[in-house]
């Protein structure tokens, strides 16, 4: 199939695929294939932090971006998360990407290696543990993952994209969150707050999303967003 795309005058994909890291042996041949018809490629789907932390497979962080650089991967979506460990362990998601240690010295060597890592953070947890037991970032949470947003953006991530806390209509999160608040339409996107948390009203969230993005990033960073009407504005 690439083949036949370098035919056709492809010389650059995108990667979009959540689950692209499940198998980072396999994402990393993939990579190769690309090489093999000289492919750039850039992958908005989403590789998340805890797999660099913990790849398996006898690989570290280096073998995985050095693999990723080789074969012509530029930018790459980095899914971060969160600063507390908490908020991510409550919601069933690996903690570890709060490790800030760790975080920092894969950023740096994503931006060694001549890779744009984008990262993304989400704010605003609310739900219900497996143990049954109701839990909700308080504003101070919420600041402590912009605050290591804007640190790791200082050692090296090209982008952040901050995110709110949004349910799915059919989880277990959409359900406690309607239980909660039968009135409010909780179809919402990841830019626009749907829901009060940690003393914020829905409105007020969702315009600190945006302040806060442009002072992580800078305050022309919103210019593509703007001019498309894309990421909630």
């Amino acid at each position: 199939e690439v083949a036949r795309l370098k035919i056709a005058g492809v010389n650059e994909v995108v990667v979009e695929d959540d689950m692209f890291f499940a198998d980072i042996p396999r994402a990393m041949a993939v990579g190769d294939i690309l090489k093999k018809y000289d492919m750039a490629c850039f992958e908005e789907g989403g590789l998340p932090m805890f797999k660099f932390m913990k790849p398996g497979s006898g690989l570290n962080y280096k073998d995985i971006i050095d693999s990723l650089a080789a074969n012509g991967l530029y930018r790459f979506y980095l899914a971060i998360e969160s600063a507390n460990k908490d908020s991510l362990a409550k919601s069933h998601k690996p903690h570890i990407n709060s490790e800030a240690d760790v975080a920092e010295d894969i950023v740096r060597y994503a931006a060694l290696r001549g890779i744009e890592a984008v990262g993304g953070f989400m704010l605003g947890f609310k739900g219900k543990n497996g143990g049954g037991k109701e839990f909700e970032e308080t504003r101070e949470d919420i600041e402590r993952t912009v605050a290591y947003a804007e640190h790791l953006k200082k050692v090296g991530l090209a982008y952040v994209m901050l995110f709110i806390y949004t349910a799915i209509p059919g989880t277990n999160a959409y359900r406690y969150l309607k239980s909660v608040f039968p009135d409010l339409d909780l179809r919402t996107s990841h830019e626009r707050a749907a829901f009060p948390v940690g003393g914020l009203t829905p409105a007020q969230l969702t315009e600190l999303r945006l302040q806060w993005m442009q002072e992580v990033n800078g305050s022309a960073c919103m210019g593509i967003a703007e001019q498309t009407k894309n990421w909630g504005l």
